[in-house]
């Protein structure tokens, strides 16, 4: 499901449950008697809001990336030179002398790959997309970022 409908459908839940809380609540009212079911209602509505909004994800942040980029920039050329040394690119970054940065979202994610040429390259990612409805991911072969949203 898309994070954004998800997060719709969330608002929209959460809303309802505190709306049919407080209609309860005057209907009780209004009707000359507060009981504790007007009480109840209010309560568990109140708390279903505050769970929808608990649950919901840490969006992409556009300044993470960049400053993941930048990060990037800093390593690229260790993981270069360890390329050009051994052929390859390094099983993990700890190989080529590079402490996994962390990031807003995780520890950044690095995979060597070799395309079916024979082609050495790597992936850089960060972003879960089932927890943070997102994933950007940077490929050293295309020298691009890729956003899944």
């Amino acid at each position: 499901m898309d994070p954004l409908i998800g997060t719709g459908l969330i608002f929209i839940f959460g809303a309802a449950a505190l709306l049919s809380g407080l209609c309860a609540l005057v209907v009780l009212i209004v009707d000359g008697r507060i009981s504790r079911i007007a009480v109840g209602a209010g309560a568990a509505s109140t708390a279903a809001v505050l769970a929808c909004c608990m649950a919901m994800p840490p969006r992409f942040s556009q300044a993470e990336q960049d400053r993941v980029a930048r990060l990037h920039a800093q390593i690229a050329p260790a993981l270069e030179q360890y390329r050009q040394t051994h052929g390859d690119y390094p099983p993990t970054l700890q190989a080529a002398g590079i402490a996994t940065p962390a990031t807003e979202y995780g520890p950044l994610r690095y995979l060597p790959q070799r395309s079916e040429e024979g082609t050495v390259y790597y992936e850089i990612s960060f972003g879960d997309y089932y927890d943070n409805g997102f994933t950007a991911s940077f490929n050293s072969e295309r020298k691009t970022w890729y956003l899944d949203q």
